[in-house]
């Protein structure tokens, strides 16, 4: 019975750090097998007594007009998965959004999001999609730095996975 238990708790614990194991390296294989593209960004905020020093980013992709075939006279739903088409932008490193679809593209370089809210501009039906890339980090002595490099133009340099997925490595003024 001693046995059972000591080979049951062996097991347990070997599965939990497994699982937090293969966590880890989902997160991480954008950056080690990524595109690096280059997104235009928008900072919101660079501190927080809870989360520490971070920047919240908006991007120039996070912004999306509703495609005419979506138009049914409902809302896109909240956290439905979209894919966003990228490109380079003309005389740029930038890349920009070229479409969304709610199934994964067969070819070319795209970025998997999750819809948010609904909204208008102009009378055109739009939607908030985010990508898990909304927040950088930055250590306490480099939070200034960060600050005062948010107040000019930058741009953030993001790898994408071939499935989609996202990750942020840094922020780059321009």
């Amino acid at each position: 019975m001693n046995k059972r238990l000591t080979l049951g708790l062996v097991f347990a614990a070997s599965f939990q750090v497994c699982v937090l194991v293969g966590m880890y390296i989902s997160a991480q294989l954008p950056l080690w097998f990524g595109t690096e593209i280059s997104l235009q960004t928008k900072p919101v905020d660079p501190r927080s007594l809870f989360r520490g020093n971070y920047a919240l980013l908006s991007y120039n992709i996070s912004q999306q007009a509703v495609p005419q075939s979506w138009q049914d006279g409902n809302a896109i739903p909240n956290a439905m998965v979209v894919y966003i088409a990228l490109e380079p932008a003309a005389a740029s490193e930038l890349f920009v959004g070229r479409g969304m679809y709610k199934k994964k593209p067969t070819s070319g370089l795209f970025i998997r999001g999750r819809t948010g809210k609904n909204w208008h501009r102009q009378g055109a039906p739009m939607v908030d999609v985010s990508y898990g890339i909304e927040a950088f980090f930055a250590p306490k002595d480099k939070a200034i730095a960060l600050e005062n490099q948010l107040n000019h133009p930058h741009r953030a340099v993001i790898m994408v996975n071939a499935d989609g997925r996202a990750r942020l490595k840094g922020i780059v003024s321009n």
